[in-house]
């Protein structure tokens, strides 16, 4: 790590956890702020800067992000106003349910509200979004996107939860607790919200999509709520996912403490963004794909559980599969022409070199237990 990445990481860790800190004079203000705006973390830093003039860079982001901020808060009490009058269950995952620990408000940047709902009552919550002016936007494997576009809200309904296993999502449902004075509203147990966050870290990690602000999320969570860690192994045990939470104990430990850990050290470089395999991302798909050919003929001929997940009738009709791929091919060009062409320029990026990245990517996180689930 870089004296700059240390003067940020320290900064971070002391604002969490209530340490004296007063405005900071630095004659690299603008790069400090820059590399909190690049992790996505510049709301948490922006008011301990003392330089005005290197804040006014980044005023307008700032401002940006809290008006999306506000319409995002105003839209999470609509949602649960209108669950609660209806009678419908939902579970509130990572977002709001992360920031209520952060220092201050708005100190948590998002880029959507994330939500779990009862696959029973799939109509009733498409019924709730529709009349609260929503539109809807995608299916995917495990959840619905729905959007005010005008206003930069997006939804995220899921209806499971990526690689958590059901019987862990039975015990978190089992031990959830009420969010405020909601009685249909739900936020998981601290212990189920820690290992939640390193499962969905693990999984953005192993596809590549990983983000600085994830892994400070668990962070904070780690220093500001009580935590029974002897429970958490228990559940980590079950899950798969001990190795991995060990390590990123380490890594915290050599980002925010600078403590230094030889077993762990190449990754905590990692998550810091000092190591990578050319795109992380690119490369975990070149390798998945074996090469262009492969990766064309998967985006466009994809498990035939992901076309019945977003083709649901055809479920009971399953011998007119074929016509579901045909309506995808369709929908792809018609609809999200900008992200078929931006597919396209992957495909066209992938060589042999990193095809060797992705799977060089992959051995290096196999060891430090990412794809043990």
């Amino acid at each position: 790590m870089n004296g700059l990445q240390k003067n940020l990481f320290e900064l971070l860790a002391s604002i969490v956890r209530n340490d004296s800190v007063g405005n900071v004079r630095t004659e690299d203000s603008v790069s400090v702020l820059n590399l909190a705006y690049q992790y996505k973390v510049i709301t948490a830093i922006y008011n301990y800067i003392a330089d005005d003039r290197a804040k006014a860079f980044f005023t307008q982001s700032l401002i940006k992000s809290n008006i999306i901020n506000v319409n995002q808060q105003a839209e999470m009490k609509r949602i649960f106003d209108y669950a609660e009058e209806n009678n419908i269950f939902l579970l509130m995952l990572k977002g709001f349910c992360i920031g209520k620990y952060y220092p201050s408000k708005g100190f948590k940047e998002m880029s959507d509200i994330d939500l779990f709902y009862k696959i029973q009552q799939k109509e009733s919550v498409d019924r709730m979004m529709r009349e609260l002016g929503y539109t809807f936007s995608e299916r995917k494997e495990n959840h619905e996107t729905w959007a005010i576009k005008e206003r930069n809200v997006f939804v995220e309904l899921h209806f499971s939860i990526a690689d958590v296993s059901e019987d862990f999502l039975s015990q978190i449902l089992e031990r959830k607790k009420n969010f405020e004075n909601c009685s249909n509203v739900f936020i998981m147990s601290n212990e189920d919200l820690y290992v939640y966050l390193l499962i969905h870290f693990c999984h953005h990690l192993r596809n590549g999509t990983f983000s600085f602000r994830q892994l400070f999320d668990i962070f904070v969570i780690k220093e500001k709520v009580p935590l029974d860690f002897e429970r958490i192994d228990e559940i980590a045990v079950r899950e798969n996912i001990k190795l991995f939470g060990d390590n990123i104990l380490k890594a915290f430990d050599s980002i925010f403490n600078g403590v230094y850990h030889e077993e762990t050290a190449e990754f905590a470089e990692y998550l810091s963004g000092n190591i990578s395999f050319g795109n992380n991302a690119i490369a975990k798909l070149a390798y998945d794909s074996n090469g262009k050919i492969g990766f064309a003929m998967k985006r466009l001929f994809p498990r035939k559980e992901k076309i019945l997940i977003e083709y649901p009738d055809y479920n009971d009709k399953k011998l007119l599969l074929p016509v579901g791929y045909v309506k995808r091919i369709v929908h792809i060009m018609k609809d999200k022409r900008e992200e078929a062409f931006y597919q396209y320029r992957i495909m066209k990026k992938i060589d042999s070199k990193m095809i060797a990245g992705g799977k060089e990517q992959k051995e290096f996180l196999k060891k430090y237990g990412i794809n043990n689930i």
